[in-house]
Protein backbone atom coordinates (compact mmCIF):
# COMPACT_ATOMS: atom_id res chain seq x y z
CA UNK A 1 0.00 0.00 0.00
CA UNK A 2 1.73 3.39 -1.32
CA UNK A 3 1.56 6.28 1.19
CA UNK A 4 -1.06 7.77 -0.69
CA UNK A 5 -3.54 4.95 0.13
CA UNK A 6 -2.94 4.83 3.34
CA UNK A 7 -3.74 8.20 3.50
CA UNK A 8 -6.87 7.99 1.88
CA UNK A 9 -8.03 4.83 3.69
CA UNK A 10 -7.14 6.70 7.45
CA UNK A 11 -9.74 9.80 6.20
CA UNK A 12 -12.51 6.99 5.22
CA UNK A 13 -12.14 5.36 8.30
CA UNK A 14 -12.70 8.59 10.34
CA UNK A 15 -14.26 11.16 8.19
CA UNK A 16 -17.78 11.77 7.24
CA UNK A 17 -19.81 13.99 5.15
CA UNK A 18 -22.08 16.01 7.23
CA UNK A 19 -25.34 18.43 5.80
CA UNK A 20 -25.36 21.04 8.17
CA UNK A 21 -27.53 24.58 8.24
CA UNK A 22 -25.88 27.14 6.53
CA UNK A 23 -24.23 30.42 8.35
CA UNK A 24 -24.75 33.40 6.87
CA UNK A 25 -21.18 34.63 7.17
CA UNK A 26 -21.88 38.70 6.58
CA UNK A 27 -23.89 38.94 9.27
CA UNK A 28 -21.58 36.58 11.65
CA UNK A 29 -18.79 39.07 10.87
CA UNK A 30 -20.71 42.44 11.34
CA UNK A 31 -22.39 40.58 14.55
CA UNK A 32 -18.87 39.88 16.50
CA UNK A 33 -17.75 43.54 14.74
CA UNK A 34 -14.68 42.46 13.46
CA UNK A 35 -13.68 40.51 9.95
CA UNK A 36 -11.17 37.38 11.11
CA UNK A 37 -12.16 34.50 9.62
CA UNK A 38 -12.65 32.47 6.16
CA UNK A 39 -16.20 31.40 6.40
CA UNK A 40 -15.56 28.95 8.96
CA UNK A 41 -18.59 29.30 11.09
CA UNK A 42 -20.81 26.80 11.41
CA UNK A 43 -23.82 26.07 14.23
CA UNK A 44 -23.08 23.30 17.39
CA UNK A 45 -25.38 21.27 19.56
CA UNK A 46 -24.99 20.56 22.71
CA UNK A 47 -25.83 16.70 23.08
CA UNK A 48 -27.32 16.95 26.32
CA UNK A 49 -30.30 19.90 26.07
CA UNK A 50 -30.01 21.01 22.20
CA UNK A 51 -28.92 24.52 22.69
CA UNK A 52 -27.43 25.93 19.48
CA UNK A 53 -23.95 27.63 19.66
CA UNK A 54 -21.93 29.38 17.06
CA UNK A 55 -18.51 28.41 16.41
CA UNK A 56 -15.93 29.88 14.25
CA UNK A 57 -12.95 27.19 13.75
CA UNK A 58 -10.57 29.21 12.35
CA UNK A 59 -10.24 31.38 15.82
CA UNK A 60 -11.00 28.11 17.97
CA UNK A 61 -14.48 30.16 19.69
CA UNK A 62 -17.75 29.00 20.74
CA UNK A 63 -20.06 31.63 20.65
CA UNK A 64 -22.55 30.52 23.21
CA UNK A 65 -24.91 33.02 23.31
CA UNK A 66 -27.06 35.20 20.35
CA UNK A 67 -27.51 37.96 22.05
CA UNK A 68 -23.94 38.51 23.24
CA UNK A 69 -21.03 38.21 21.01
CA UNK A 70 -18.94 38.38 23.95
CA UNK A 71 -20.04 35.62 25.57
CA UNK A 72 -17.22 33.66 23.78
CA UNK A 73 -15.03 30.59 25.04
CA UNK A 74 -11.78 29.55 23.18
CA UNK A 75 -11.72 25.91 23.47
CA UNK A 76 -8.12 24.07 23.54
CA UNK A 77 -6.99 27.36 25.69
CA UNK A 78 -9.93 27.95 28.23
CA UNK A 79 -10.02 24.17 28.00
CA UNK A 80 -13.57 22.93 28.37
CA UNK A 81 -16.82 24.50 26.97
CA UNK A 82 -19.35 24.91 29.18
CA UNK A 83 -23.30 24.63 27.98
CA UNK A 84 -24.81 28.45 29.04
CA UNK A 85 -28.26 26.67 29.42
CA UNK A 86 -27.68 23.03 31.06
CA UNK A 87 -24.05 23.29 32.14
CA UNK A 88 -22.89 20.44 30.60
CA UNK A 89 -19.01 20.56 29.70
CA UNK A 90 -17.61 19.58 26.49
CA UNK A 91 -20.84 18.57 25.18
CA UNK A 92 -21.38 20.38 21.86
CA UNK A 93 -21.27 18.47 18.83
CA UNK A 94 -22.30 18.86 14.72
CA UNK A 95 -25.54 19.97 13.84
CA UNK A 96 -27.15 18.62 10.71
CA UNK A 97 -29.97 19.82 8.48
CA UNK A 98 -32.52 18.46 10.56
CA UNK A 99 -31.49 20.95 13.06
CA UNK A 100 -32.05 23.83 10.64
CA UNK A 101 -36.17 24.39 11.40
CA UNK A 102 -34.86 24.31 15.68
CA UNK A 103 -32.10 27.11 14.58
CA UNK A 104 -34.81 29.06 12.62
CA UNK A 105 -37.35 29.26 15.93
CA UNK A 106 -34.02 29.95 17.53
CA UNK A 107 -32.33 33.24 18.80
CA UNK A 108 -29.36 32.19 16.38
CA UNK A 109 -32.30 32.75 13.28
CA UNK A 110 -30.79 35.28 11.84
CA UNK A 111 -27.46 33.61 10.92
CA UNK A 112 -28.92 30.98 9.07
CA UNK A 113 -29.40 30.48 5.33
CA UNK A 114 -31.88 28.40 3.88
CA UNK A 115 -29.40 25.99 1.51
CA UNK A 116 -26.83 23.77 3.14
CA UNK A 117 -23.23 22.81 2.79
CA UNK A 118 -21.10 19.26 2.64
CA UNK A 119 -18.90 19.25 5.45
CA UNK A 120 -16.65 16.78 7.34
CA UNK A 121 -16.86 15.25 11.01
CA UNK A 122 -14.24 13.26 12.87
CA UNK A 123 -17.29 12.08 14.95
CA UNK A 124 -19.10 8.74 14.55
CA UNK A 125 -16.74 8.22 11.63
CA UNK A 126 -18.52 6.63 8.83
CA UNK A 127 -16.67 4.95 5.16
CA UNK A 128 -17.96 7.13 2.72
CA UNK A 129 -16.20 5.57 -0.09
Amino acid sequence: MTLLEKIKSWWRSHIKPVARPTVDYERAHKWIGQFHSNEAFCFVKCRTCGHFALMDDEIHTFYRNADDPGDARLYGIDGSVKCPNCGAYDSFGDTTEDDAEAIRKSKWAEFLQDDTRLNCSIDNAEDFS
